[in-house]
């Protein structure tokens, strides 16, 4: 199920389909954590991540991804920790290019 929630939220994002990618996310988080797969969960923030940020909530973004970068580091969780902090150039990169524009 998580797994399904997922693709379907890499799916919306990928169409803009930014708030059904939100909710797939979400939902995926959420079945993530109940199975303990920190990669599954730190994708899953990704998602929201990009989906918020393109909705102009970039300092929603960040938040949450440096909340999550935090809880990766304390269960010494490198990859997921990696994630988070790919995830969190890329928001900060897509904001500097559209003020660029």
């Amino acid at each position: 199920e998580a797994v399904l929630q997922f693709r379907n939220a890499r799916r919306n994002l990928e169409n803009d389909r930014l708030n059904a990618a939100l909710d797939e996310a979400t939902q995926g988080y959420a079945a993530f954590q109940l199975s303990g797969d920190l990669e599954g969960m730190a994708e899953c923030v990704r998602i929201v991540s990009h989906a918020l940020s393109r909705q102009g909530l970039r300092k929603q973004a960040v938040q949450m991804a440096t909340e999550e970068l935090e809880n990766f580091r304390a269960k010494n969780q490198k990859r997921a920790e990696a994630m988070m902090l790919l995830t969190l150039a890329e928001t900060k990169l897509n904001h500097a290019e559209r003020d660029a524009r």
